[in-house]
């Protein structure tokens, strides 16, 4: 392989401490045992003299050329806070490293400051990286060394970015087996890749023998008396000074007068005597060195007479085993990884116990003999520590590390590092007291290896380790949003993730996390906290459907939010969605469809915690399913590509939503409909006026099924078609219903393939534009379906107004680009199929033809209610006039068709001839008729033998059903003829013209008359009231609007039609 060294440790302020030491001296080890490796070692131009120093050490041993230098810009060091410096000299450094095309990198210290660069540049894919692993001493004792505030100083986040840099390392050399322990424990990195290398005591470290006059010289040159106890280390909280200043002042005063105690490394030398003093140690016999030379190092090892290392946290500790190497009697804490060095328990204490601390010097101190007996031992317990064996076991691991990398996959860095991909992750963290923000912080530092990662949140984390991260507001990313390769939400069931559903979800779509299936609670809670609890049945209704409404309203709000998970809101605005358990899967299946989780990764959460899943596997397959989502092409994937395409248009009118609309067209969301293909109804006239009409009244009753009985696997929807777009409606739906009204505003609705949309409503004042949205969406995968009522305008223009016309234009322009159509008897199919056969041009492609007979639930309106109590006197005199005698109704709006002069001319001969029959008509003046009006108006028998009643109530209709004798259907053309069968479940009998739709929906259960003859109708009407008006009904009750809905459904979706109509072929 080809090893790069980064050498950096060796040339910073470490440079003259055990990091500095211990860095150049693993590294000339391994160059001289390189296992036919390629080595090559780097340095810095910001230290000039250091990199000198490297340059003559490592000539002697590796060619000049495999001895490389890079030059970053002044003022880069971590510290000064210079961060487009610090990014420019950290890209430069990962640019130059990569240039050297190496296997791994060997960074010899990452926490380093000063101009030392460590870490890797966020944005570019990162080096193979293997890092000397010293401690994570600030981590464990951070109070002491930043502080107690839970805000990060700079100081601080950069340690943690150190830290950050650690944890994404391919490999780890620990110093020692505690120092391991550490790394495994407090950062989760994985034990197979990290190996306790130990450390190496240089063969210069040997016991020193000194004449008398070269010691006298040495301690004339430090200010020492003849014996002394020695300290040496740097000041850093966890080195233990004033354990070690308390410590001695408890000695005897012979002892402290017969020892001084002598304090080498960096400090400040006021505070260290300002603290002896408080403590308690005399002055005269404390003695401070700020640099000792390594020559007199080794003989100040050797001369001491007591060497004490109070550490109360270390890596390995140097020092100790350096002085234990010059023989001097040393002495150290029980913790970490000073037991490992030292070798045995009696020559240890408590460093947190000064008493334990003097006790241990006393022992020393005032034993000659065990005195002697560490200075015998300290050279052969050093003796086992050798760069030799260090080198040996930094090869082991290096040798493994790249053998599992080869196995994996991973080649070697062969040039210019790339751009890696950018991801913003918006997560609740610490101190937010949540699931998602522990499971986010365990997360983050192994999905970091594969991205550059910026935390969005609305405070700053107290989690020490992610303060390594770039963090965000969430103001700020809602700007930024669009600079990020990726986006990625964690979101769970409770009001902390309403921002991110409300606030940056719908602005800035990205892939969710979702840790519950479902998100009721965080709907009606965030409704509840706007204060406005109507926008949580929004939620419902639009996630699942008038159904969900309709149980919330009998079973209670605490049902519905165990019953329904309204999770549409985020998964309509996801680019992808990753889940933890198959349970949640399967939620989602049953209530938006088993299309809807097919791109659904499954991520589960307990390998986190458990270890049945590795974190780093965890991260692995987040990156799967993250470029998956984001390599399908959907909506909110292409827009983000087309951003600046989008820009060009925006100038234009409309420009945007054309764009918009476009775009989600072409790559319709699976959770569009809520998943589910749709079964939408047109009801675009009842929407804008409920006139009471009878195509109205079919209009409601199959909206109302179609809204709370869809077919198996749809939604249904109610639609209307305005101001040129297809909208979704719901005041007319949820008063249909008897729900209650929510001011929901309309909004135009997209459709996908499979959708289907009944126009039952007949819309005569559509408009071209809108007529050609609905092509647009046919071509999109809409399926239109005509519900057709008749062709009497068509084919009897002389008995309409002229105006009717444009509902003729309506069944031309709409039978020319439906899928099929439904018509409401056997009959108007018929007359369907004849109309294209006289109109070959209207379409060139086969229409499917159905029908369903329309229904009537007056069989059940009668067991259910009562007949009403007095109402309007007009109504009242037919009542009782009705019950009285013979009646005989007619239910329809008068217009010429239906045949009421022929009627009311055989009345009047019956009553001429004092035949007692009365006739009650039940209909408001239509067109054309108003000469029959007044000829009402002034017959004498109004009132008596004669009623006309319009704007009856249906409770009215009912009951003069039931209190009148027959009903009499004189049309001369008609669609269906529901009076007939209202008729029929009123149990009345009926006397209808015979026509071929009145034979089709009566049968034999009606008596037939013929001609436009008063005089013959007045023969039958008595025969038929002489014969007890026969025949009598059987029931009707296979006319009900649920068998119409059936019927209908049969069709629509199960091909049941009833015949296609086939285009003339023309064989010229």
């Amino acid at each position: 392989m080809r090893l790069v060294i980064d050498l950096q440790a060796a040339q910073g302020s470490s440079s003259v401490r055990g990091i500095g030491r211990y860095s150049r001296e693993l590294a000339l080890a391994m160059v001289r045992s390189p296992r036919q490796h390629e080595i090559i070692v780097t340095v810095s131009a910001a230290y000039i003299e250091t990199a000198e120093e490297v340059l003559a050490t490592f000539s002697s041993v590796l060619p000049r050329s495999n001895i490389q230098v890079w030059n970053p810009p002044r003022g880069a060091a971590p510290l000064l806070h210079d961060a487009p410096r610090l990014a420019f000299a950290e890209t430069l450094r990962a640019q130059f490293l990569a240039s050297l095309k190496p296997d791994l990198v060997h960074v010899c210290s990452v926490v380093e400051d000063d101009n030392v660069v460590t870490c890797q540049p966020w944005r570019l894919h990162r080096l193979p990286v293997v890092a000397t692993f010293y401690d994570l001493i600030p981590l464990l004792r951070h109070t002491e060394f930043f502080g107690s505030s839970e805000l990060p100083s700079p100081f601080a986040r950069w340690y943690y970015r150190c830290v950050q840099e650690i944890s994404a390392c391919e490999g780890l050399l620990a110093i020692s087996e505690s120092s391991r322990s550490e790394a495994i424990d407090h950062l989760g990195f994985p034990s197979e890749r990290i190996f306790n290398i130990r450390a190496g005591i240089g063969p210069q470290f040997h016991p020193t023998p000194l004449s008398a006059n070269e010691r006298a010289a040495l301690l004339q040159r430090y200010g020492l008396r003849d014996s002394f106890i020695m300290f040496l280390a740097a000041d850093t909280p966890n080195k233990n000074e004033a354990g070690l200043l308390a410590a001695y002042a408890r000695l005897p005063s012979a002892l402290q007068e017969r020892h001084q105690l002598f304090i080498a490394g960096r400090r400040d030398r006021e505070k260290l005597y300002q603290t002896a003093a408080q403590l308690g140690v005399p002055l005269e016999n404390l003695v401070y060195a700020h640099y000792v030379e390594e020559n007199d190092l080794r003989a100040l090892y050797t001369a001491c007479g007591l060497f004490v290392f109070p550490s109360l946290h270390e890596g390995f500790g140097l020092p100790l085993g350096e002085a234990m190497a010059c023989g001097a009697p040393a002495i150290a804490s029980n913790t970490t990884s000073l037991p490992e060095v030292i070798g045995r328990t009696d020559a240890t204490f408590d460093p947190k116990n000064p008493d334990s601390i003097a006790a241990c010097m006393r022992k020393v101190l005032e034993n000659p003999a065990f005195r002697q007996e560490l200075t015998e031992y300290g050279p052969v317990q050093a003796s086992r520590f050798t760069w030799q064996a260090s080198a040996t076991r930094s090869w082991d691991a290096l040798e493994e590390i790249h053998d599992r990398r080869k196995q994996q996959g991973k080649t070697s860095v062969t040039g210019v590092l790339q751009k890696r991909p950018s991801l913003a992750f918006v997560s609740p963290l610490p101190p937010q007291a949540t699931r998602i923000s522990e499971y986010s912080s365990a997360l983050l530092p192994n999905l970091a290896r594969h991205y550059d990662v910026t935390l969005v949140s609305p405070e700053e984390t107290t989690d020490r380790l992610l303060w390594g991260f770039p963090r965000i507001s969430l103001a700020d990313f809602v700007l930024q949003a669009g600079q990020f390769d990726h986006v990625v939400y964690q979101i769970g069931n409770s009001a902390d993730h309403r921002y991110q559903v409300e606030d940056l979800l719908p602005r800035c779509p990205g892939v969710v996390v979702l840790h519950d299936a479902f998100l009721s609670e965080l709907m009606r809670t965030s409704a509840d906290e706007r204060g406005c609890p109507d926008q949580f049945q929004e939620v419902l209704l639009n996630s699942h459907g008038y159904p969900a409404l309709q149980f919330m309203e009998q079973r209670g709000l605490d049902a519905a939010l165990a019953k329904y998970p309204c999770t549409l809101p985020v998964l309509q605005n996801a680019v992808g969605v990753i889940l933890h358990s198959e349970r949640d899967a399967g939620v989602l299946r049953e209530h938006f469809g088993d299309d809807t989780t097919r791109d659904i990764s499954v991520i589960p959460p307990q390998g986190m915690e458990s270890g049945s899943l590795r974190p780093e596997t965890v991260a692995a397959h987040y990156v799967d399913a993250i470029e998956h989502a984001y390599s399908t092409p959907g909506a909110a994937v292409v827009a983000r590509t087309m951003r600046k395409d989008i820009q060009f248009v925006a100038a234009f009118p409309d420009g945007v939503p054309a764009a918009s609309r476009g775009i989600v067209r072409s790559f319709p969301s699976p959770w569009r409909g809520a998943g589910h293909n749709r079964f939408l109804i047109d009801i675009s006239e009842l929407a804008r006026i409920d006139s009471g009409s009878g195509i109205q009244r079919v209009v409601r009753e199959i909206t109302r099924r179609v809204l709370e009985r869809p077919p198996q696997g749809r939604r249904g929807e109610a639609v209307r078609i305005r101001d040129g777009q297809l909208r979704h409606t719901y005041d007319r739906p949820l008063s249909l219903l008897n729900l209650r009204h929510l001011n929901l505003p309309e909004s135009p609705m997209d459709v996908r393939t499979g959708d289907v949309l009944l126009c039952a409503d007949v819309n005569p004042i559509m408009t071209p534009a809108e007529l050609e949205e609905l092509r647009r969406l046919r071509l999109n995968g809409l399926r239109i379906v005509l519900l057709v009522y008749d062709l009497l305008p068509h084919r009897y223009p002389e008995l309409f107004p002229d105006n009717t016309t444009i509902t003729d234009d309506w069944y031309g322009r709409m039978l020319g680009i439906a899928d099929a159509a439904i018509c409401i008897s056997r009959a108007v199919a018929d007359d369907v199929i004849a109309w294209l056969d006289e109109a070959p041009k209207l379409r060139n492609r086969p229409l499917p033809i159905g029908f369903a007979h329309l229904g009537a639930d007056f069989q059940n309106d009668f067991r259910k209610e009562a007949l009403p109590g007095p109402g309007p006197a007009a109504t009242q005199a037919a009542l009782d006039g009705a019950r009285e005698g013979s009646s005989i109704i007619m239910v329809g709006t008068i217009e010429p068709r239906k045949g009421y002069p022929q009627v009311l001319a055989a009345f009047e001969e019956l009553w001429k001839a004092n035949v007692d029959l009365k006739l009650i008509i039940i209909g408001k003046q239509g067109w054309k008729m108003d000469e029959f009006a007044d000829q009402i108006r002034r017959s004498p028998e109004l009132g008596k033998r004669l009623h006309w009643l319009h704007g009856c109530s249906d409770a009215e209709v009912r009951a003069l059903y039931s209190a009148s004798s027959g009903l009499i259907m004189a049309s001369h053309n008609e669609g269906f003829g529901l009076p007939i069968v209202e008729a029929f479940q009123a149990g009345l009998p009926v006397l209808a013209r015979d026509i071929p739709v009145f034979r089709e929906v009566a049968g034999d259960q009606a008596r037939y008359f013929s001609g436009t003859d008063p005089h013959g109708l007045a023969a039958t009407l008595r025969d038929w009231a002489a014969n007890g008006f026969t025949p009598r009904p059987r029931s009707g009750s296979e006319f009900t609007w649920d068998n119409c809905y059936q019927k209908m459904c049969a069709a629509i979706f199960g091909n049941d039609w009833y015949a296609t109509w086939q285009p003339k072929t023309n064989d010229a």
